[in-house]
């Protein structure tokens, strides 16, 4: 994506892209992270143990702003059950 555009339309330095590329990387990686921990949770404990809490000490996670993301995808997760 070198090159690309911003959302104010002017056009971004090659460095930029490096850095967007290297957080969206990143948020990926953390995605996996806490899916993984919430369907572990579910196998080994059922519903009853999937919380927030749970989700973020099994993934490595300090609790932050994201936590509503965490929580969203956790609920997911929970309820489609431990199936991929």
């Amino acid at each position: 994506m070198a090159g690309g555009r911003s959302s104010a339309g002017k056009r971004q330095s090659a460095w930029e892209d490096r850095a967007l590329d290297r957080v969206r990387q990143q948020a990926l990686q953390r995605g996996h992270r806490i899916a993984q921990a919430a369907r572990q949770i579910v196998a080994e404990g059922g519903l009853d143990a999937l919380t927030l809490r749970a989700v973020l000490d099994k993934a490595g996670l300090a609790p932050s702003g994201a936590g509503a993301m965490i929580y969203t995808i956790a609920a997911g997760l929970a309820a489609r059950g431990t199936h991929d």
